[in-house]
């Protein structure tokens, strides 16, 4: 989402441009938690550079490759403030060929060592492969380093199965991902269980309004608000779950406290105009607001 907006409105005003899509989304959360995140992404265009200056005017570090044709999409949210209804228009991208794609996963491996922690968020360009996800994964476990997946569609198939550290659908796309409807949080965290008992270490699933549920192959946790929240604008709020989540895993935080942090994240970035400007204090005031504790699973006999 080109365009560069520093002071994140608190409520909004005739227009914001940003830049935008999940990964910066996440790394803007990151850094104003206080925490380094690097961007890797793909680039074209006037509208390409222009996103780079704006990442450099925000002081978020990336490593762009140029596409040698095309422009950088442009997403349009618009928002009714008297219904809080969002309708979004998003461009498809440029389409990249094959040297661009080997240019990106050249630059993905080269930025890996000395990493803590990867997270692969949103789509690619038209032109790429479907598992290049997967690819990318395969590439964090070479060099040891644990990896978060958020994608839909086409890249949440064609990676799901590579082994991710952490999976983190929401509740429609793990209903994709299984074959099947997902509904409320006991179901989820069944559908979720499926996975963690496989190959992945955590599966995260965003709920919404209802929170979310953590799921290992030994716990099972929902958390939520004690009381529903005011929401504002929910745009980039599953990417503000995810860096809290990311946060607090950095910060040695048990799983409980990795889900309070990203909760709070979440909802701090709904009571804010524009994707990810929240500050940490946004997050840790709302902490004793939420609520974390066992969820009881059909074949444990106690579903809650």
């Amino acid at each position: 989402m080109p365009g560069f907006d520093l002071h994140g409105a608190r409520r909004p005003s005739r227009t914001l441009h940003c830049v935008g899509g999940k990964a910066v989304n996440f790394a803007r959360v990151l850094r104003r938690l206080g925490h380094e995140a690097r961007v890797l992404g793909i680039s074209a265009g006037h509208a390409g550079r222009f996103m780079e200056e704006s990442l450099d005017a925000e002081g978020i570090p990336h490593r762009m490759i140029r596409a040698p044709r095309g422009e950088s999409r442009l997403a349009t949210t618009i928002m009714d403030p008297a219904t809080g209804v969002h309708t979004e228009v998003n461009e498809a991208g440029p389409t990249i060929d094959a040297d661009v794609v080997g240019g990106a996963l050249e630059a993905f491996g080269e930025m890996l060592p000395g990493s803590r922690y990867c997270v692969i968020a949103g789509s690619a360009p038209p032109g790429a492969p479907d598992d290049i996800y997967a690819r990318m994964i395969a590439t964090c476990h070479e060099h040891g380093v644990p990896v978060m997946l958020d994608a839909s569609r086409n890249w949440l198939l064609g990676a799901a199965g590579a082994g991710p550290t952490v999976l983190k659908p929401n509740e429609k796309e793990l209903g994709t991902l299984l074959g099947r409807q997902v509904d409320g949080a006991a179901d989820a965290a069944e559908a979720a269980k499926e996975l963690a008992c496989q190959h992945i270490d955590t599966v995260l699933v965003t709920l919404g309004e209802e929170g979310a549920v953590g799921v290992t192959a030994n716990e099972c946790l929902r958390v939520h608000m004690a009381e529903p929240p005011e929401i504002l604008s929910a745009v980039a709020s599953g990417d503000a779950f995810a860096a809290g989540y990311v946060a607090g895993l950095l910060e040695g935080r048990h799983l409980s406290g990795r889900l309070a942090l990203a909760a709070a994240c979440g909802t701090a970035n709904a009571q804010v105009f524009g994707p990810g400007y929240i500050e940490r204090e946004d997050a840790e005031i709302l902490l004793d607001r939420i609520v974390v504790g066992p969820l009881g699973l059909a074949s444990d006999g106690d579903v809650s």
